[in-house]
């Protein structure tokens, strides 16, 4: 704001706008908090007023009337404070000597942070990067990383690097001479393990399944790519046989719909997790991007692939009820037991994509603090009830 000669006008000018700015601070959303206290702070420190003091001459001014989020930025350059820090200031999100934990590969090591610069020196808005060391390894493994690389070591983040890495040992286990001999015997487990995701593929309809050669050989390169490992706790991997056998076996059917259903445990998820993330950061960012597109694959995958053979008829009576409501979908209707079948299924869906290899290790470890929050939770999600299929039921279901 340019001041004419007369030195009141300016002043009081310059008090309109502080009044305009601190009401637009508060009443504005905006995507850092921070910005909304470093204003009021500002104000303080240069009205020489404590804290009480500022919100009495806050009330004592009239209000300024409803202010266009869109005049703010015209607005803040006018504060002649040069120390009032800017919600655009590239500080580093961790400092020296910060304990946290960073990602080596595929697992997830508890670190410390020895230094912090810039990616490119002369240029004071590039993104920042850490010096780390690895607590337990020699100072040859420190190593410069960015910040998608680190996390803080919260509960969760310490639970998803225990099973990260208890995953990594399964998997690079070799069998024993003894436990090769109990492969024979284990066959028949295997066999039924494998059981779920062939009656899945053969529930579709026949004319679907007549392929030539070329689909044949396409679906030979499918299963030959390399799988995305997720790991998944054993009482989870017992719920899920449990669910198999009711359905196959039992002739039993999840009563529909669900008390729980796969829309209410993510909008659940999401606000849980969102809390732990701050508001406006890429984390965030990641986490809606994460909950809706899984939205979207358990909605595509739902009739395809994550339903049995038994169950093709309930899905049938089912998806007339939605067909008939806009804001009705698979996720309305079907709970934390079918988000299991897709969540088991996501490590072949998910190495068909282009995504790149870092892309494909956030997603994996979105989907596995979600499989871990799901497990802390297991009570109240995966509570399915099952009721017997009448006759008639069982007669159709077999005739299709």
């Amino acid at each position: 704001m340019a001041c004419d000669s007369d030195t009141s006008s300016c002043s009081d000018a310059s008090e309109t706008t502080l009044h305009e700015v601190t009401f637009s601070l508060l009443s504005h959303k905006t995507k850092n908090n921070k910005t909304i206290q470093e204003g009021i702070d500002t104000i303080c420190k240069r009205k020489k007023l404590d804290n009480e003091e500022m919100w009495e001459w806050i009330d004592s001014l009239p209000s300024p009337g409803s202010l266009s989020p869109i005049i703010l930025p015209t607005i803040l350059p006018t504060i002649e404070v040069d120390d009032m820090p800017s919600a655009r200031s590239n500080q580093p999100q961790y400092g020296k000597d910060d304990k946290v934990l960073c990602f080596h590969g595929e697992l997830l090591y508890e670190a410390k942070v020895l230094d912090t610069k810039l990616s490119v020196a002369s240029d004071p808005s590039s993104a920042h990067q850490y010096y780390v060391h690895y607590k337990g390894w020699k100072n040859t493994w420190d190593d410069w990383v960015s910040a998608d690389r680190i996390r803080k070591p919260t509960e969760e983040n310490k639970e998803l690097a225990r099973a990260l890495q208890q995953e990594y040992t399964q998997s690079h286990k070799k069998p024993s001479t003894a436990s090769a001999k109990a492969q024979t015997k284990r066959k028949g487990l295997s066999d039924d393990s494998s059981h779920a995701s062939e009656d899945r593929q053969n529930s579709l309809p026949a004319s679907s399944r007549k392929r030539g050669q070329e689909d044949l050989d396409k679906e030979d390169a499918y299963y030959s790519r390399p799988e995305v490992r997720i790991p998944l706790p054993d009482f989870l991997k017992s719920i899920l046989v449990d669910d198999w056998e009711h359905i196959t076996k039992n002739l039993l059917l999840v009563t529909l719909p669900s008390k729980k259903p796969v829309n209410v445990i993510l909008s659940d998820y999401y606000v849980v997790e969102r809390a732990k993330r701050p508001a406006g950061s890429a984390d965030a960012d990641i986490l809606e991007e994460f909950v809706d597109g899984l939205r979207d694959y358990f909605s595509g995958c739902l009739g395809r692939l994550l339903l049995y053979t038994f169950e093709r008829t309930q899905y049938a009576e089912v998806i007339k009820q939605w067909e008939n409501d806009d804001n009705k979908g698979p996720g309305d209707y079907y709970g934390g037991e079918h988000l299991l079948r897709l969540i088991v299924t996501m490590p072949r869906l998910i190495a068909q994509t282009n995504m790149d290899h870092q892309s494909v290790q956030r997603l994996r470890e979105e989907i596995i603090k979600l499989t871990n929050w799901i497990g802390r939770n297991v009570n109240t999600y995966l509570l399915a009830n099952y009721e017997p299929a009448s006759q008639e039921y069982v007669e159709k279901a077999r005739s299709n």
